[in-house]
């Protein structure tokens, strides 16, 4: 087995042994074998991943996580589990997916711009309402209409950084916008500043930021 770790504020894309390609968000882990046995094809995850999965109809492509596998055959699908958040969301672009416990035989099917996420350890299904946040792939952080708590995690994730927040009013705020990660965390705050009223400071050495 093969197993790939990406630092906070990285990102990877890889090719498995079946063809399949896969990106890796920021502080994910991927376990993969080098050759696929000839009854399925199974990875396990630790993190964030955008797949698309090489079609084969005689082996199931599938994705373990803490909480619950996710089933395929050829198709694309963005998986989110970080174990240590507690998270699960899979969101379905083409194709199919069944979302499994792993203790059980059947699961939750989704349909092409579906998307299935854990909230108090029962499963919900709707509908995508921005495509745009799998732009993360490509180095765009794309955000509409996210509260402000929930998007500092994602700065978090994205610059390899702490963010403090003081200023417990802006936490009920909700954000949208674009932005090249490459452009960098005062570019996006700045842009945030015109909307939004708060100050920040940055201390290097603490590697923190500090909102107020």
């Amino acid at each position: 087995m093969q197993t790939i770790i990406v630092p906070a504020g990285q990102r990877v894309n890889l090719q498995l042994a079946d063809g399949t390609m896969v990106w890796l968000n920021a502080r994910t882990r991927l376990t993969f074998p080098t050759k696929f046995s000839s009854k399925n094809r199974e990875v396990t995850i630790d993190g964030e991943g955008y797949f698309e999965v090489a079609h084969d109809k005689t082996r199931p492509f599938i994705v373990k996580t803490g909480k619950y596998n996710v089933k395929v055959w050829g198709t694309r699908f963005n998986i989110k589990a970080y174990t240590k958040s507690d998270e699960f969301e899979t969101s379905l672009i083409d194709g199919s997916v069944e979302i499994i416990k792993p203790d059980k035989e059947q699961g939750i099917f989704l349909k092409p711009n579906d998307k299935v996420f854990l909230n108090k350890d029962q499963l919900i299904v709707k509908r995508i309402t921005n495509p745009d946040q799998f732009l993360w792939k490509e180095g765009i952080i794309s955000f509409e209409n996210e509260p402000f708590a929930e998007m500092v995690k994602e700065l978090e994730l994205y610059f390899d950084l702490n963010i403090e927040v003081y200023n417990r009013k802006i936490l009920t705020y909700h954000c949208t916008g674009k932005f090249q990660v490459k452009d960098g965390i005062e570019h996006i705050l700045k842009v945030l500043q015109v909307t939004n009223k708060f100050s920040y400071s940055i201390n290097e050495k603490r590697n923190t930021i500090t909102i107020k």
